[in-house]
C-alpha cells in the first residue's frame, strides 16, 4: 500500500489497537517504540527413519526437535543481555509417523518478537547457530529458514504528543496506564506507516478487571464495542473536527 502511493499527501497518521490487559478507559502511547518487531523462523530436522523398536540404526529427529525447541531458550535468558527484550517462542512442532515408527524428519516452526529492529541480525544467527549444534548433537542436520516481518512499531514525539492531548480529553485526565511496560512485545503493521509518515500508535484498553480477561488472539476473547465511540471522538479530536456528546 505504501509503495502504491497510500501515503502520498499525508502529513500524518495515526492509529490504535485494542489490549485487554489494560484497563478499559486507560491507554498507552509513549514517544518511541510502542511494539516489537517480529519475524518467525522453521527448521527442518533431517534424520533416518526406521521401526521404532531399533532406535539405534536411525537417526531421530524428534528427539532432536525437543532438544531444539529447549536450547533456543538459552537466546533471551543467556545470549542476551537482560536489558534486550526478546521473545522466541517455538509454536509448533510437526513430526507426523505411525505411531511405530521414527520418521525421517521433523520441523518446528516459531516466532520472533524483538525490542528493536536492530537486534535481529544477532537473535536470527543465534537461531540458526543453536539449532545447527544442537540438531547435530543427535546425528541429525538442520535447515534454518527465518522470515523478517514486520519492524518495530515506533512513535514520533510530536505526534505522539497530540494523540495523548486527544486521550486526554476524551478518556481524562487519568488515562494513562503505568502497569503495562512498552514496547509490548507483540506486532503490528502499521510500523510501516510510521517509517514512511509521522504519526502515533496508541493501545487503548479493553479489559474489564477480571483477571481472567482472553488476551487478544484467544479463541474466546470479545471484542468490547463499547471502545468505538471513544476511539472514533479520539480520532476526531485529531482531526480538529467538532467533538460529539459522549454519550452520542
Amino acid at each position: 500500500m505504501v509503495d502504491e502511493g497510500a501515503l502520498d499527501g499525508v502529513d500524518a497518521i495515526f492509529g490504535w489497537h485494542n489490549w485487554p490487559a489494560i484497563p478499559a478507559g486507560k491507554a498507552v502511547c509513549p514517544d518511541g517504540a510502542v511494539m516489537a518487531a517480529n519475524g518467525t523462523f522453521k527448521v527442518v530436522l533431517r534424520g533416518r527413519g526406521g521401526h521404532a523398536s531399533q532406535p539405534e540404526l536411525c537417526r531421530d529427529p524428534v528427539l532432536a526437535a525437543a532438544a531444539v525447541a529447549q536450547a533456543l531458550q538459552q537466546i533471551v535468558s543467556r545470549r542476551l543481555a537482560a536489558q534486550s527484550a526478546a521473545v522466541v517462542s517455538v509454536t509448533s512442532i510437526d513430526a507426523r509417523s505411525a505411531e511405530t515408527v521414527i520418521p525421517d524428519s521433523a520441523t518446528l516452526a516459531g516466532s520472533i518478537r524483538l525490542q528493536s529492529s536492530d537486534m535481529r541480525e544477532q537473535v536470527e544467527s543465534l537461531i540458526r547457530e543453536i539449532a545447527e549444534a544442537s540438531a547435530g548433537a543427535y546425528g541429525v542436520s538442520a535447515e534454518v529458514e527465518i522470515t523478517p516481518r514486520y519492524g518495530a512499531t515506533c512513535n514520533h514525539s510530536d505526534e505522539a504528543g497530540q494523540m495523548r492531548s486527544a486521550l486526554a480529553v476524551v478518556l481524562g485526565d487519568d488515562w494513562q496506564c503505568d502497569k503495562t511496560p512498552v514496547p509490548i512485545m507483540a506486532s503490528e503493521d502499521f510500523s510501516y506507516y510510521l517509517n514512511a509518515v509521522p504519526g502515533a500508535f496508541a493501545l487503548i484498553g479493553a479489559g474489564d478487571g477480571d483477571s481472567n480477561d482472553y488476551p487478544c488472539h484467544n479463541p474466546y476473547y470479545d471484542f468490547r464495542d463499547a471502545l468505538i465511540p471513544d476511539v472514533a471522538r479520539v480520532f476526531l479530536q485529531l482531526a480538529g473536527a467538532p467533538m460529539p456528546p459522549v454519550n452520542a
